[in-house]
């Protein structure tokens, strides 16, 4: 097999696809390097297996098609499940889907019964969380039991969206016409057994909303727990008594809290969105009354001097005087139970052995309400959830990096090093945004409590997923050109892994170089251990 040829028009191509401003991004950041690097086949792939099975006991046998795997699993959390069985059994599931790759077997799954397919793993996550409730109910479900159903309910969407992409026939992505939220039929949108449709009439107050956009910053977020999750912002609805219409409360980075109609909401473009409901009569009156204690405290804001309630960068749950985008939730239920329940039912743990970009971001706790966090809550049932099936592949890259960001961060000590843009973005942009005529003038809009810091980590974090999303767009259709299916998230930061060793390599041996145009470096210049 020839080599793949990766030249630097190929992958900044790409780049410049995935972002209009990504030319001076990488101007700026690598000081217009030329890059030809020769790559051959991925040197890390995993060879092309089917799932293995897991006896109950530790061991493993295989079985023979995905079918039959989540037939097993959702007959396990249906009668299997329990408090003795909940961390073991769900972290060898864990490990089986983790590996799961497109051999002839599951090839020929995802081609004949894509739609099967698809709406079962739906529903094996419907059918864990039912399970997770029952034992809830038992006074059984621990954090540690919490922790390993959200990595199981990570594969099993990722394994969905999966077959989606590759056995249905989907339209490319159209910018200009964008498939609606919570809209359509499957695989865009899936009902809980319940419903036979949604629209927004249906909506109550106390609904949330959990969404994940398609920023590099929100794959930061939705990976910023211990255990990752899969949603970067969360809305909590209100249902206006006069127009009976849905508010959507919410908080943003850019503005601080802002009440929305449910069309604005909807029009922000996200690629995938959740609704959940509290369960019970009892539940959805304090899910009510939740909604109102957070409308009105969000209505108050309006007239203070700051129009609004300020963003939370420090993600303090304490600090009632500024709020993030779940805390306006969080909120509304303490307040409306007088403190005895909280919302999120554990909150999501901040422990990054690297805490460089955590603090770099302000945020100053541990312990903190993370969207995806609710994707665990048994007291929450699920819906519906909606995806844009065309750009499920772009969320999975950006996961991928992310998960590579935070790891190398964690094992080798990376952290990122400042540029000419961000040094100018942290500056003047910052000081100037205080102007109004000059901040009338600004693409991004920049809130007057942001730290210097986190504009700065936001600009090069931006720059450096760019580069290794570049990167990883080019592996992934190389993959889908040659077998017929696009790398799995495993796959994906294999691919990664490798990238940084090769770019390390670059960067050392440039570092006693003059001629930096002989040795070229991706991405070590802004993200990499020491100074």
């Amino acid at each position: 097999m020839n080599p793949l040829g990766f030249a630097d028009k190929s992958v900044m191509g790409k780049i410049k696809r995935n972002s209009s401003t990504s030319k001076a991004w990488i101007g700026w950041v690598l000081g217009g390097v030329v890059l030809v690097v020769a790559l051959g086949a991925p040197r890390h792939q995993t060879p092309l297996k089917g799932l293995n099975n897991p006896s109950r006991s530790g061991g493993s046998s295989p079985v023979s098609s995905l079918r039959t795997w989540v037939e097993e699993f959702r007959q396990w959390t249906q009668s299997g499940l329990s408090e003795e069985s909940c961390i073991q059994s769900l972290s060898q599931y864990y490990q089986d889907l983790l590996k799961l790759t497109p051999d002839s077997q599951v090839a020929r799954e995802i081609e004949q019964r894509p739609g099967q397919a698809n709406r079962a793993f739906f529903e094996a996550r419907q059918d864990l969380r039912e399970g997770l409730f029952r034992l809830y109910q038992k006074g059984a479900y621990s954090e540690a039991c919490a922790d390993q159903a959200r990595n199981v309910m990570r594969v099993l969407r990722y394994t969905e969206e999966y077959i989606a992409e590759h056995g249905l026939k989907v339209p490319p992505y159209n910018e200009k016409k964008p498939y609606p939220y919570l809209a359509g039929d499957r695989p865009y949108l899936h009902l809980a057994r319940e419903l036979s449709s949604f629209s927004p009439k249906d909506l109550k107050s106390g609904d949330i909303l959990l969404s994940r956009g398609n920023a590099f910053a929100s794959a930061a977020i939705a990976r910023l727990s211990q255990v990752d999750g899969q949603f970067s912002h969360g809305a909590f609805i209100y249902i206006d008594p006069a127009t009976r219409q849905p508010l959507v409360l919410e908080a943003h980075i850019e503005v601080g809290s802002t009440i929305r109609s449910y069309e604005e909401y909807a029009s922000d473009g996200n690629a995938r969105v959740m609704l959940l409901r509290f369960r019970g009569e009892e539940g959805q009156a304090l899910a009510a009354r939740a909604a109102q204690e957070a409308y009105e405290r969000l209505k108050a804001a309006e007239r203070s001097p700051f129009k609004v309630v300020p963003y939370d960068f420090a993600m303090d749950l304490s600090d009632e005087n500024a709020f993030f985008c779940t805390e306006i939730p969080y909120f509304g239920f303490k307040k409306a139970s007088a403190g005895r329940v909280q919302v999120p039912l554990y909150l999501g743990r901040i422990e990054p052995k690297n805490r460089n970009f955590v603090n770099r971001l302000g945020i100053s706790t541990q312990r903190s309400f993370l969207p995806s966090d609710l994707d665990v809550d048994p007291r929450f049932k699920v819906l519906a959830e909606w995806k844009d099936i065309s750009r499920v592949g772009w969320i999975r890259r950006k996961d991928a990096v992310l998960d590579r960001f935070y790891a190398w961060s964690d094992e080798y000590g990376y952290q990122l090093h400042g540029t000419v843009s961000s040094w100018f973005r942290k500056t003047v942009v910052w000081k100037l945004r205080r102007w109004p005529l000059f901040s009338h003038l600004l693409q991004s809009k920049f809130p007057l409590n942001m730290p210097q810091s986190v504009l700065e980590s936001i600009t090069v974090l931006n720059a450096l997923g760019e580069v290794l999303e570049g990167y990883l767009e080019t592996r992934d259709d190389l993959a889908l050109k040659q077998r017929g299916f696009r790398l799995t998230i495993s796959e994906m930061e294999s691919q990664l892994d490798a990238f940084r060793l090769e770019d390390l390599q670059r960067y050392e041996a440039s570092r006693g170089n003059k001629k930096q145009d002989s040795t070229p470096v991706y991405f070590h210049h802004v993200f990499r251990a020491g100074p």
